[in-house]
């Protein structure tokens, strides 16, 4: 290949990559695919921030204020994944189904976030913070052990 031909392929090549790039064709790594990995591990991650909270106010390490904001920040961390996971716009049927089961984990993860806050405040008929703590764990390991199943459809 003589040298003005292959620079008219390197050119065509960054042309055309530039092309793809400018036009959006996938705006982060994997797809929706990616953002619901990351939105699974972002969620687990809150549950596990809830988890420590309630071991170190359990162990006298930690006032209840201070343990409720980090509860409630968590918690409302896990909404905003909830909303973007929702509104996520999926292109065929397998996504569609990862972002069902997806929105389903962070339900569940919401539901142990909450009984977690009200073991701590000690709302009538809340479950032992032992229970809460551990419904908290469970969610978050069911939340990673999705994400690394949704890390290799993409």
């Amino acid at each position: 290949m003589d040298i003005p031909r292959a620079r008219r392929a390197t050119s065509l090549a960054v042309a055309v990559l530039a092309c793809g790039l400018l036009a959006g064709c996938v705006t982060t790594a994997g797809g929706a695919l990616g953002d619901l990995t990351r939105s699974s591990r972002s969620a687990a991650s809150d549950l596990q921030s809830i988890s420590l909270a309630l071991a170190l106010f359990s162990d006298d390490r930690s006032t209840k204020a201070v343990t409720g904001t980090a509860i409630e920040d968590s918690l409302a961390d896990l909404v905003t994944l909830q909303q973007s996971v929702a509104t996520l716009t999926v292109d065929d049927a397998r996504e569609r189904t990862a972002r069902s089961r997806t929105l389903s984990l962070l339900d569940d993860a919401l539901e142990a976030g909450i009984s977690v806050k009200e073991a701590v405040n000690e709302v009538g008929g809340a479950p032992s913070v032992i229970t809460a703590h551990h419904r908290a764990e469970g969610a978050a390991d069911r939340l990673w052990a999705w994400s690394t199943r949704l890390e290799k459809l993409w």
